[in-house]
């Protein structure tokens, strides 16, 4: 018999892996008759999570703005507006495009471009599936997964 990740010996009475799935965000998913389970293998620890199919409250479709994109567009803008007022004054002591000036303006240039391409990358956002439970934090899987989707749907409608 697999393992299925080890999630067979969090089984009750004559439960068993009816449906599997994998994906970039997790590395197994399980759908058993009464729970679904979620794993993801790290180097150092194992993320394990068990949804009764009872305890869904909603599945929701929508963008993720993932925090670390704006968080990475402020570090350039705040790093360019650095750059300009601490090296801008070597602007106007030794003309515009002479000796040092063109690398404070490169890098001033490049830091606000990345910055924007950060914060436009965060209005985009990545289309994801928020599957909500009782009690915790919404666990997140793709739009790939719409058959999990679907799955977990007919379970909570049928329990």
């Amino acid at each position: 018999m697999p393992t299925h990740h080890n999630v067979d010996r969090y089984f009750i009475d004559n439960e068993a892996v009816l449906k599997e799935w994998a994906s970039k965000e997790w590395d197994g998913i399980y759908g058993t008759q009464h729970r679904v389970f979620f794993v993801k293998e790290g180097i150092l620890n194992k993320k394990f999570i068990e949804a009764s199919y009872g305890h869904i409250s909603s599945i929701e479709f929508s963008r993720i703005r993932p925090k670390e994109r704006i968080i990475g567009s402020i570090i350039c803008f705040v790093s360019a507006l650095f750059i300009f007022i601490f090296f801008g004054h070597y602007l106007y002591d030794f003309g515009y495009f002479r000796g040092l000036n063109n690398y404070i303006l490169g890098g001033i240039s490049f830091l606000v471009f990345f910055g924007f391409v950060f914060l436009i990358w965060f209005i985009i956002g990545i289309k994801k599936f928020m599957i909500h439970v009782n009690g915790r934090k919404p666990i997140v899987v793709s739009k790939e997964l719409s058959d999990l989707i679907k799955y977990v749907r007919m379970k909570s409608i049928i329990l």
